[in-house]
């Protein structure tokens, strides 16, 4: 037997489990006006809609960072930085690199995609090369401010920008309304 979960059974257990709830407590007595509720619920219109399904496509790659640095888009360091697991650096989505490139142009940039498709990246990667740039170049203060709607998000993204850019010379902050108002 399979301890996977097929997702369709799942489902029919969830609506059938429902339906008989609902019905525990539904009394028609006019029978055209349950014949109606009966067909309404057997089509799945009254309970419940149609399960969506969608594929997920993979997205397509695009230029590498390898390919970014050397076209002078990026700071060779980025390499170390926005690094894999094996070590080596990342391969960004083509809407990525696409992002940077009208980044680095000087361009206003909107990036819309999913949830984890590497928007972080999109808007991180140009910021750190230009910080990094900065860094070489021996330029003082503050060199980007990057703004969140919710502190969970400003949480989990100061975690995983601290930890790639530890080594790398600069450093990073964060301010959220949970942060102590003290002089230091």
């Amino acid at each position: 037997m399979s301890t996977q979960l097929n997702p369709f059974n799942a489902l029919d257990n969830v609506q059938s489990s429902y339906r008989s709830y609902v019905e525990t407590f539904q009394n028609v007595d006019d029978d055209t006006i349950d014949a109606w509720i009966e067909n309404r619920i057997e089509t799945g219109k009254v309970l419940w809609k149609e399960p969506f399904v969608q594929l997920n496509q993979r997205f397509e790659y695009g230029d590498t960072l390898h390919d970014l640095v050397a076209d002078d888009t990026l700071h060779e360091s980025v390499l170390d930085v926005f690094t894999g697991t094996d070590g080596d650096p990342i391969e960004p989505y083509k809407h990525q690199t696409e992002a940077i490139q009208s980044i680095q142009a000087g361009n206003n940039t909107i990036v819309s995609t999913g949830t984890g498709s590497g928007k972080s990246f999109a808007f991180g990667i140009p910021i750190v090369s230009h910080c990094l740039d900065a860094l070489e170049r021996d330029v003082d203060g503050i060199k980007a401010v990057i703004v969140y709607p919710m502190n969970a998000l400003a949480n989990s993204q100061y975690e995983e920008f601290s930890e790639r850019l530890d080594g790398s010379g600069l450093r990073l902050g964060l301010y959220t309304g949970d942060t102590p108002n003290e002089s230091r």
